[in-house]
């Protein structure tokens, strides 16, 4: 009996070693948030020449528009408008070969007086278009941005854009996750009709989700309407940038998957099991090229795949589990359904295990701060979605319960039939058999319609997750908004600092305007006498050690003995350190450090 309470029991030590793993990874996940540095998201504006407002007395040469990344231009994605509204016709607009982050629109002289518009739309690196509007005078003050009917998007196209994305996750959740649940926990489950329903539905949502972003990329960039969704040149565009070879690439995959999924529909079953998890295990992939994540370090790419995997696996798994395994009409045999239920159960343990650092270390990259938490758009949907996948923990804690409760509830016991001898029957032993297999399977089954109940409320809980998921990768991250909200500026910056072998000679540097965007750096360069000093080489790089931003080489030139200058784009506001390396001889040189406050009041 002793033996018998402890196998009902199971194993206490597993079940400890699961909550410390859990608790450790928790507190894991939250000190990699603390020590994380926040990435950017879409792209924002951080400077342009002329400045927003400027009253000019001449036309400007040209307008050049900085970024706080690599940006790349829509099509017909900057114009030059008179305050009325008229297009002026100026030669195309192109991205700085030197600068990736800044954009370059050629003006045509003998511009006459008047209040211009330059209406621009640029692709982020993470394929999100970004557009907005700078207002100048040129002999006539600049008119007020809310007076001017400027144009704006179709909201038909960013609201069909974020359904196809929403539909896209769909289609990976019911792909993806059965695929994994059919290959590491229900051999059985090839053979059921209903489990390849769910594969096919994940498989087209795939599919047309994918064709139809590749018609829709275009026209979201340009900011045109659905009747643009066949226009060739915007096709192209979208065919030739990084956004539609990824969705070209997973096409591919669904296309092979198909072909090997049709060539072991009958045969290979050894192959079939090993052919979906590689299929799990790939086609999440091709997401990472338009998303957030594809801006940042090795580690955010990772983080940003394990969570996708993880996630597909958990809530794939819960629709199998709810359309197939707990479906009384179609529930398999307790011999069958209770190891396929265990398995399960420790597949969304990992998956659990795996999301929550994977997860929290994304949140804080995206959002960047606790302000930009309740203080943006993103942050506020963000929050949401934690929210949620709180419930879905808390959800999925009951269902694993149930499941362990079930596991050692047992399969019902074979009872006596009626051909039975009657002897058996008649046998007290028997009888008491009877009583004690109807017992359990009472129990099985009520367990089990508890578990069909909580399971579909992580499905409909896990459903709004997505959605929630679709909206915010199209939504600017907290790290950006809040940039944009800023609107740092800054003072230029004027730093002398003493070097030689007994600090006889004297480093100057300038840094004009010291602000976010395209910036004059002039270094000068005094011997013991006061005079300029025609030394060998000087090198020079900018880093900014709180965003792991850096160095970044700035290319100086000589403009006089001792004298040397070069533009230098600093995206972001912060201490920036600058290195600057003088040569004085054959061999000998003198490095120094020098901190750049960058954005203004920075040290309040």
């Amino acid at each position: 009996m002793p033996t018998r309470r402890r196998a009902q029991r199971g194993h206490p030590w597993l079940a400890a070693a699961l909550r410390r793993t859990t608790v450790v990874l928790w507190v894991a996940g939250w000190l990699l948030i603390a020590s994380a540095s926040p990435a950017a998201g879409h792209a924002s504006l951080v400077g342009s020449s002329p400045e927003p407002g400027a009253q000019l007395d001449a036309p400007p040469a040209e307008i050049r528009l900085w970024f706080n990344e690599r940006v790349s231009l829509a099509v017909d994605g900057m114009a030059l408008r008179t305050g009325a509204g008229e297009v002026v016709e100026t030669p195309p607009a192109e991205v700085d070969p030197q600068t990736p982050t800044a954009v370059v629109l050629p003006v045509p002289p003998g511009l006459p007086d008047d209040t211009y518009v330059v209406t621009f739309r640029v692709v982020s690196a993470d394929s999100h278009p970004v557009a907005g509007a700078l207002v100048f005078g040129v002999g006539a003050p600049a008119q007020d941005p809310s007076e001017l009917d400027l144009a704006t998007d179709d909201p038909a196209v960013a609201a069909g854009f974020t359904l196809v994305r929403g539909a896209g996750y769909a289609g990976l959740v019911l792909l993806i996750g059965p695929l994994l649940v059919l290959g590491c926990c229900w051999p059985g489950g090839w053979q059921r009709p209903r489990a390849w329903t769910v594969i096919h539905c994940g498989w087209w949502l795939s599919l047309l989700s994918a064709a139809a972003a590749l018609l829709l990329q275009g026209p979201y960039l340009a900011g045109r309407g659905l009747s643009a969704t066949t226009d060739p040149a915007l096709l192209s565009a979208t065919l030739g940038g990084e956004f539609g070879q990824f969705q070209l690439a997973r096409i591919g995959l669904l296309a092979a998957a198909a072909g090997i999924a049709l060539g072991l529909r009958r045969h290979g079953e050894r192959i079939r099991p090993v052919a979906a998890v590689g299929l799990a295990v790939l086609f999440p992939a091709t997401w990472l090229g338009t998303g957030h994540s594809r801006l940042g370090s090795p580690a955010l790419l990772v983080a940003d795949y394990l969570h996708l995997l993880a996630m597909t696996g958990w809530f794939g798994g819960l629709v199998l589990l709810g359309w197939c395994l707990l479906t009384p009409r179609h529930r398999p045999p307790a011999a069958e359904l209770t190891p396929a239920l265990g398995r399960f159960s420790w597949l969304a343990t990992l998956s659990v295990l795996v999301l929550v650092p994977t997860g929290g270390y994304l949140a804080w990259q995206e959002v960047g701060s606790f302000a930009a938490l309740a203080g943006t758009d993103y942050g506020r949907l963000l929050a949401l979605k934690l929210a949620g996948v709180a419930l879905l923990l808390c959800l999925g804690a009951g269902s694993r319960s149930l499941v362990q409760r079930a596991g050692r509830a047992g399969p019902a016991a074979k009872t006596p039939t009626r051909d039975a001898p009657a002897a058996a029957v008649r046998n007290p032993v028997s009888r008491s058999t009877r009583r004690r297999a109807r017992a359990a399977a009472a129990t099985t089954d009520r367990l089990h319609a508890r578990l069909r109940r909580n399971v579909q409320r992580e499905v409909v809980l896990a459903t709004a997750v997505l959605a929630l998921v679709a909206i915010l990768v199209a939504t600017p991250p907290g790290v950006s908004a809040t940039a944009v909200a800023t609107g740092a500026t800054g003072d230029p910056v004027l730093i002398s600092e003493p070097f030689g072998e007994r600090d006889e000679a004297l480093l100057q540097v300038l840094v004009d305007p010291a602000r976010p965007g395209d910036n004059r750096v002039a270094i000068s360069v005094r011997d013991a006498a006061g005079e300029a000093w025609d030394i060998p080489e000087l090198r020079a790089d900018f880093s900014l050690p709180g965003l792991d931003w850096g160095p970044v080489p700035v290319a100086l030139r000589p403009v006089a003995p001792g004298e040397f200058e070069a533009r230098a784009t600093l995206p972001a506001t912060g201490v920036w350190r600058l290195t600057v390396t003088v040569r004085t001889g054959e061999v000998e040189s003198h490095r120094r450090q020098l901190e750049i406050p960058v954005g203004g009041d920075l040290g309040q």
